[in-house]
């Protein structure tokens, strides 16, 4: 279930049975795609959403009112306990540097194994493409 559900599943007396923010499951909580013609035809545009996506993530972390803002037109919500909760969630699980871990790919493709066994075959290299991360990481983006 997603962050913005937990509170109110609560609330109606459901159990939560693994929330993975608080496990020590590797999970990748933020992923984008893009073709691989795309990454190759356009990397300054590709590191120009990696950029905004960063810089959005530090909003989130240091900056309360503004996250809760942008999360409750995102969910279309006024509740002020799902707005804290998935503010709190999402500063803690998003990493400023979003670069995808092999664990995290590898519990998806495990998950993903179950209804497509083709999954299993699938390497982390075939899904991931670090070249604009590790750029901007060798500019100093990320330290700013």
């Amino acid at each position: 279930m997603t962050a913005d559900f937990i509170p109110r599943a609560k609330k109606l007396g459901l159990n939560v049975l693994v929330d993975l923010a608080e496990s020590n499951i590797e999970y990748p909580f933020l992923a984008f795609s893009m073709m691989a013609s795309t990454i190759r035809q356009n990397p300054t545009i590709v590191k120009a959403v990696i950029r905004s996506i960063s810089e959005g993530i530090r909003l989130f972390q240091t900056d309360r009112n503004a996250a809760k803002a942008a999360i409750k037109e995102a969910l279309r919500t006024n509740d002020a306990e799902t707005l804290e909760f998935v503010a709190t969630r999402s500063a803690k699980v998003l990493e400023r540097k979003p670069f995808p871990t092999k664990g995290g790919i590898q519990t998806v493709l495990d998950e993903l194994s179950e209804a497509e066994p083709a999954a299993k075959a699938g390497k982390f290299e075939d899904f991931v493409d670090l070249r604009a991360l590790k750029e901007l990481e060798q500019e100093g983006f990320f330290g700013r």
